[in-house]
């Protein structure tokens, strides 16, 4: 029971709490995210754009282990792009904004991630084979089917 009133109140948390938004200007790592927390990262330009939707925008993200992630951005008005990031991994990121606007083009960004200071979230979803749904920590969710995957499908085939 105790579980199921945890999982509530992440669901809470999670849903009251609106991602922080900073603005990318190059320098010192000044900014804290919390893992596995969504931060939107701004990039402003001074020209206003015939068709912002048509502009290319993303950012390249590097973890602290070496790993890049090509992130997609999206336009977000008022000459805004952001792009979307969740860090998985203690420390050190950086980030290069790439776009076919010039002057959105090679900004550069760092944050640090540290540890999440909620004791409910525990990373993202993955597949297990055994139990369908678990956390990365190793954590299953609570009120989820945990059946054999075969015998799953089975029943949604027979649905179908």
């Amino acid at each position: 029971m105790e579980i199921n009133m945890r999982l509530r109140l992440m669901v809470a948390f999670l849903a009251i709490v609106v991602p922080m938004v900073f603005t990318v200007r190059g320098g010192a790592a000044d900014i804290e995210v919390p893992c596995w927390q969504p931060h939107d990262f701004s990039f402003t330009s001074t020209a206003a754009q015939a068709n912002p939707f048509q502009v290319t925008f993303s950012a390249e993200v590097t973890a602290p282990d070496g790993t890049k992630l090509t992130i997609p951005g999206f336009f977000d008005g008022d000459r805004r792009w952001k792009v979307r990031i969740s860090p998985t991994a203690l420390g050190l990121w950086s980030l290069v904004a790439h776009s076919t606007v010039p002057e959105l083009n090679d900004q550069r960004g760092s944050f640090v991630c540290i540890a999440n200071p909620s004791t409910l979230i525990h990373g993202a979803l993955r597949i297990d084979p055994e139990h369908l749904l678990s956390l990365v920590a190793g954590i299953k969710p609570a009120n989820v089917i945990d059946a054999p995957s075969s015998s799953l499908i089975k029943r949604y085939s027979r649905m179908q």
